[in-house]
């Protein structure tokens, strides 16, 4: 695109004011000066609490994405200079880039190798001592414990965990819900044995594309980018490539790692550094932030007359999970913004 061009096309990246691996503006730094490119990049200290009401009243059902704050911001931010912008969505789910595809696979294998005694009763104990992020634990949890496919994948990709989302549900609302609605959905892709890897893999690609691609990344970015008038268009998902790239074995997908032929395919065209990276998640610091400053705003709405009198949560359990007064800092920091953004879709959509 920069080649066929004719003048110096226009690149924008986002990053957070943190230490750590919230930020990848050097690396894109990096891309837009090999491309010679009209870059522009914003570093975020946002005010989530004045704009996540917008964000879901823009969103219409509650979506609780963190990356939906970002993906706002960057659009509102590329709107300054274009009104179409281009954007990698569908590149995960058509070129196997999850890590969690190859963990999956990972977890069926030892789940034949390994005794659950051994797996549940050792490992598991053990790794739970590991200073890990909330991510992390979640991972290594779903790795070793002896769940179906079903209920594996329910654990990994879940807003709320499972295990915390039977202990907040009031009886009245668990009493509501109707059992095995999820189990449902997923029993056409992953029931039954699936025995290869391969097998596992495209079931989970299947999978995503059918649900977790259409009902919360292209909703996200489509609400988004609306919101402040932008049109996002999506290249990897030109019909003519899902149809080829689908028909290549997984064997050459993954023959080097996640998004084999997408990194062959781009390494004349991008730095050497670019390639050998790993995949780095656009999600925002929501442990640092939910414990830190959310933790009064998230006390204030969760914990408010308002949400309490709709009788969907045990109060106590609400209140627990964020912490003493708000001091402690949650390790569950998606399921307190999972929480926080169903109450205020809440208060925008039915109060």
């Amino acid at each position: 695109m920069a080649a066929e061009q004719g003048r110096p096309i226009a690149t924008f990246t986002v990053g957070f004011d943190l230490p750590g691996s919230h930020n990848e503006l050097a690396e894109a730094r990096v891309v837009a000066q090999h491309l010679g490119s009209d870059h522009h990049e914003l570093v975020l200290t946002p005010d989530a609490a004045d704009l996540l009401p917008g964000l879901v009243r823009s969103l219409d059902e509650p979506v609780a994405d963190p990356a939906v704050l970002p993906t706002y911001l960057i659009c509102k931010f590329a709107r300054q200079t274009v009104p179409v912008v281009l954007t990698g969505e569908g590149g995960d789910e058509l070129l196997a880039g999850y890590p969690r595809y190859t963990w999956f696979a990972r977890a069926k294998r030892l789940q034949r190798l390994l005794p659950s005694w051994v797996r549940e009763g050792v490992l598991l104990p053990l790794g739970r001592l590991a200073p890990l992020s909330g991510r992390y634990k979640t991972a290594l949890d779903n790795l070793l414990s002896e769940r179906d496919d079903v209920s594996r994948h329910l654990h990994w990709i879940a807003g709320l965990d499972p295990a915390l989302k039977t202990e907040l549900l009031s009886p009245a609302l668990r009493e509501a819900i109707r059992p095995g609605g999820s189990e449902a959905l997923l029993a056409p892709y992953l029931g039954g044995a699936a025995h290869t890897s391969a097998e596992v893999v495209h079931r989970l690609m299947a999978l995503d594309m059918h649900t977790w691609l259409v009902d919360d990344v292209l909703t996200k970015m489509d609400k988004m980018s609306m919101a402040v008038s932008v049109e996002a268009r999506v290249p990897f998902l030109d019909h003519r490539l899902v149809e080829f790239v689908a028909s290549v074995p997984l064997a050459v997908k993954l023959k080097h790692g996640a998004k084999t032929l997408l990194k062959r395919a781009a390494a004349p065209l991008l730095p050497p550094s670019t390639i050998r990276r790993r995949k780095h998640a656009f999600q925002i610091p929501l442990e640092a932030w939910v414990s830190g400053p959310l933790a009064g705003f998230t006390r204030d709405i969760l914990l408010d007359p308002r949400a309490r009198a709709r009788g969907w949560f045990d109060a106590k359990r609400v209140e627990s999970l964020l912490g003493h007064n708000g001091r402690a800092p949650s390790r569950d920091g998606q399921s307190v913004w999972t929480l926080l953004c169903l109450e205020l879709w809440a208060r925008e959509f039915l109060d």
